[in-house]
């Protein structure tokens, strides 16, 4: 709990320095030319691709404050992989900043699959998804995902959008 309470003010000092913040339209362009290689290697199951723009230190944390490293990612969607066909993935920008050297990005990401329903059937499943995504130089866009915050999806963003939403 306690750490959860650190995270979260944490969080909200970062955006509160970073909203005050224009966006850059170089470094946009760079995180929309990112994020949609993202959703195509998705879904093309290109794995290859998709890994090599993780760095080998990443970690997700939800918003349970539950920490996933890589690894464990990787076997999350291998395991998906394995039980669904047909993924779509789109992935909206909201905000871009660059914090030390970093790329934060704000996003949603609306993915739909299907899964097994029983019968041979499958039933269309779909999952809407928001995360404050830190960049570093490095892979093979330039970038490379080193962590992922994933945020509430039912509350306002509290910033001013610009040119994504």
């Amino acid at each position: 709990m306690r750490l959860k309470l650190i995270c979260a003010v944490a969080l909200v000092a970062a955006a509160i320095s970073t909203f005050a913040q224009g966006e850059n339209p170089a470094l946009r362009r760079q995180m929309e030319n990112i994020f949609a290689k993202m959703d195509q290697y998705v879904m093309t199951d290109n794995m290859p691709a998709m890994w090599a723009m993780f760095h080998p230190g990443y970690y997700s944390v939800d918003t349970e404050g539950k920490r996933m490293t890589l690894a464990q990612f990787k076997a999350m969607v291998n395991g998906y992989r394995r039980s669904s066909k047909m993924v779509n993935c789109k992935t909206r920008i909201w905000n871009v900043q660059l914090q030390d050297q970093e790329a934060v990005v704000w996003v949603q990401q609306e993915m739909t699959w299907k899964e097994p329903a029983g019968n041979g059937r499958w039933a269309v499943k779909k999952s809407t998804t928001r995360w404050a995504e830190n960049l570093v130089h490095g892979g093979p866009l330039g970038w490379q995902f080193k962590s992922s915050q994933q945020l509430m999806t039912n509350e306002p963003w509290t910033f001013k959008t610009t040119g994504g939403g």
